[in-house]
């Protein structure tokens, strides 16, 4: 497995360890969540329900794309791998047009022994996607008000990172109007 940078609150590097390490003993850690849209108006979110063969939350909704950020690696740099990995599986490279922007960094503590600093992204892309199946079994646009009513009555269906990620955006968003 990789290893990952050990940091603080603050986001300082403190140390390194591998996947198992980290999360076995709780160890604070960075990650990227990615929400992919449509348009510009930021209405319609892709989602992607994880695959079965996911360690956790197998078969959950979550955000278009995420995961750890490797040893010494950047927030966008990995957000970058994650979104070519998931949703671009079979491209040798992002598409062009493809860019993100970060809009959140947090707390994403969604496990006693995840415990994560997390920088969040959104990108405007309407596809065509490829997903990695081992990592995805299906992705789909959804109105993004539909989206957060459906976590308020059915919360068990998601992600604590995907709950979390959408908290964070709603700030955002609510700093554009």
């Amino acid at each position: 497995m990789a290893e990952l940078d050990i940091v603080d609150e603050e986001d300082k590097v403190i140390g390194k360890a591998d996947f198992e390490e980290i999360h076995k003993k709780g160890l604070r850690h960075r990650s990227v969540q990615i929400f992919v849209f449509d348009k510009p108006n930021l209405e319609n979110l892709l989602i992607a329900q994880r695959s079965s063969k996911q360690e956790t939350s197998k078969l959950k909704l979550h955000p278009s794309a995420g995961g750890h950020v490797k040893l010494g690696q950047s927030y966008l740099r990995s957000a970058q791998e994650e979104l070519k990995e998931e949703l671009f599986y079979e491209y040798r490279e992002l598409p062009t047009g493809v860019t993100l922007v970060e809009i959140a960094r947090y707390k994403n503590d969604s496990r006693p022994t995840n415990k994560e600093n997390t920088c969040l992204f959104f990108s405007i892309y309407s596809g065509p996607f490829s997903i990695d199946e081992a990592e995805i079994k299906r992705i789909y646009w959804e109105n993004i008000n539909n989206t957060w009513e459906n976590m308020r009555r059915n919360q068990d269906d998601y992600t604590f990172t995907f709950l979390n990620a959408m908290k964070e955006f709603r700030r955002f968003r609510g700093l554009l109007k």
